[in-house]
C-alpha cells in the first residue's frame, strides 16, 4: 500500500470554493440556468460552514456572497454584428472597469436575445444599454457617453 505523498482526507480549497460560487453566479446570471445558481449556492453553503468561515478575515468569501445577491452591472449593445459604431460601443462596454459585470452583444438579426436579458427595444442605429436589477439606462450611441451612463444607473 502506497501511502507516502497521498492524501488521507480529500482536501478542498476555500480559494478554490469561492472561485467556483463566482463563477457558477456570473454563469447563471448570464444563462439563466437554474442549474448554475444551485452550484453557486452550494459553494457559498460550504464557505459559510463554521469550519471554513472561522473567524479569519476571507474577504473572497464576502465578495462572493456580495455577488450572489446583487446583480451584476449588466450592458448590451443592441445592433448588427458588421456594424463598425456597433462594435465600438461593445469595446467600451468591454473597457467599463467592473469586476463584476455582464457585456453582451445582440444582433437583432439573429433572433432572440440572449437569456436573462430584459427585452429592449430594437433601434435603427446601434445603441447600448446598461441594466440594473429593476431598470436601464436610454439608449447610448456614443461609445464615450457609455461609462457615464452605467455610473449613473449604478447610483
Amino acid at each position: 500500500m502506497v501511502s507516502a505523498g497521498v492524501f488521507q482526507k480529500p482536501y478542498v480549497s476555500p480559494d478554490e470554493n469561492v472561485a467556483l460560487a463566482r463563477f457558477a453566479n456570473l454563469l447563471w446570471r448570464c444563462t439563466g440556468d437554474a442549474r448554475d445558481r444551485t452550484v453557486a449556492e452550494r459553494a457559498m453553503r460550504w464557505l459559510a460552514a463554521p469550519a471554513v468561515a472561522d473567524g479569519s478575515l476571507r474577504p473572497g468569501i464576502l465578495l462572493a456572497d456580495r455577488e450572489l445577491h446583487v446583480a451584476p452591472v449588466h450592458v448590451t449593445v443592441v445592433g448588427p454584428r458588421g456594424d463598425a459604431s456597433a462594435r465600438a460601443l461593445f469595446a467600451a462596454a468591454l473597457r467599463y472597469p467592473a469586476e463584476y459585470k455582464r457585456t453582451e452583444w445582440w444582433d437583432p438579426a439573429e433572433g432572440p436575445p440572449p437569456p436573462g436579458t430584459v427585452e429592449l427595444p430594437r433601434t435603427r442605429v446601434p445603441a447600448a444599454f446598461a441594466c440594473s436589477a429593476t431598470a436601464c439606462s436610454r439608449p447610448v450611441h456614443d461609445p464615450s457617453a457609455l461609462a457615464a451612463a452605467i455610473d449613473r444607473l449604478r447610483r
